[in-house]
């Protein structure tokens, strides 16, 4: 099996959704079609992506920055989750579903702001992200499972914004 390490990923154009488990580094004693998966650093996606899966970049370390499209609506179970290089997101205004434990223990975020259409955000979607400071929620009629933003700062010493 040939493999190589990716620092930048760009997925093609047509791309509708994200597998589950697509890219991750959980299972680190068989080869992946990444290589070093703790290499990769930035990933886009193109206008065209409309969900992300479980799983898809779960344990991917050395991630900091994801660009997601103004199409994405779903972002599945423990997509991000241990992503703890992950500093830089971007909720875009379509999105309406964090699946749980989404960002779990990604502990480079400190801002979160939340678009309006958000109607679910799941169990322990940001829990552990210790570094979370300042969260901007800007819809009124949102599902928050239980532990969604679990031992981060937002609360007695963070910041919430109702917009």
């Amino acid at each position: 099996v040939r493999t190589f390490s990716l620092t930048t990923l760009n997925l093609g154009k047509s791309l509708k959704s994200i597998g589950e488990s697509s890219f991750t580094c959980i299972w680190k004693q068989f080869p992946r079609p990444m290589g070093d998966c703790n290499r990769l650093t930035t990933v886009r996606f193109p206008d065209t992506l409309v969900s992300i899966g479980a799983r898809a970049f779960q344990e991917v370390k050395s991630l900091k920055a994801v660009y997601l499209p103004p199409s994405v609506t779903t972002i599945g179970e423990s997509a991000f989750d241990q992503c703890s290089g992950l500093d830089s997101i971007q909720f875009p205004e379509s999105l309406v579903t964090i699946g749980e434990s989404a960002f779990e223990n990604c502990t480079g975020l400190q801002n979160i702001t939340l678009p309006s259409k958000v109607t679910s955000v799941g169990v322990n979607a940001f829990a552990y992200s210790k570094n979370v400071k300042q969260l901007t929620v800007n819809t009124k009629s949102a599902f928050y499972g239980g532990g969604a933003f679990l031992n981060t700062s937002v609360g007695p010493s963070g910041t919430i914004l109702m917009t």
